[in-house]
């Protein structure tokens, strides 16, 4: 079985909450690895913050915009002469910058966000914020050589395109992965990740949803928050 794929399936069958935490922290452990690459959850690195300001929008396509991302994560991540919290300083822009993180955070809190007020929705995209960022800045830390080769594009509709691509490893089989590309008023920003057929966002959604039926609202909200 392909490595992603079992542990997505142990995702499913694992008896309680805390053992699926702990099997979708190592899912996104293997998918951070590959977001490096491609920029998005996900991600990509500039070497000043100055520069990721203006990034997303100088892409002129998704295709470009992955490409893009790839080249300048692996430039970051690749120095020898910064510091992990360097790394980190670096790579914690592009989360702003290139992932629509308010379209995500409400994705993942799913129906739940109607019900919040607009005091519970700033405390909750905050914390969504810091603990994204604490968690794939952490995780990108393991960049060991891996290629990858942006294949093209389809338009899904007037909004959104997947961008295709795969992760070419020197010591196991290529890796497909897909970035959802939503542009919007000129403005393109990732939306969610696929890996070998398995969505990142949808994973996070039923990882929150089962956090909160075992706690609460604020349960999720102290997890988020106490993360990292």
């Amino acid at each position: 079985m392909h490595p992603f794929k079992d542990v997505w399936n142990k995702m499913l069958i694992v008896p309680t909450v805390g053992d699926r935490i702990a099997v979708t922290k190592t899912f996104v452990t293997i998918c951070a690895k590959i977001a490096m690459f491609t920029g998005a959850m996900l991600m990509g690195a500039m070497i000043t913050g100055a520069m990721l300001a203006g990034t997303a929008k100088a892409q002129s396509t998704p295709v470009e915009l992955v490409r893009s991302l790839t080249s300048r994560t692996i430039a970051v991540l690749s120095d020898d002469n910064l510091t992990a919290e360097e790394k980190t300083a670096r790579l914690h822009p592009v989360f702003k910058s290139y992932l629509d993180l308010p379209f995500i955070a409400r994705f993942s809190l799913g129906r739940q966000w109607r019900t919040l007020s607009e005091a519970q929705k700033d405390r909750y995209y905050l914390a969504f914020e810091s603990y994204v960022v604490g968690l794939y800045s952490k995780r990108l830390q393991t960049y060991s050589g891996e290629r990858i080769e942006v294949l093209g594009d389809n338009t899904i509709d007037d909004r959104d395109t997947q961008v295709t691509s795969l992760i070419l490893r020197d010591n196991g089989p290529p890796v497909s992965v897909g970035w959802r590309v939503r542009t919007a008023g000129g403005n393109a920003r990732i939306i969610d990740v696929t890996i070998e057929g398995v969505s990142m966002a949808i994973t996070q959604r039923e990882d929150f949803a089962a956090e909160l039926r075992r706690s609460s609202f604020e349960g999720l909200i102290r997890r988020l928050e106490n993360a990292y």
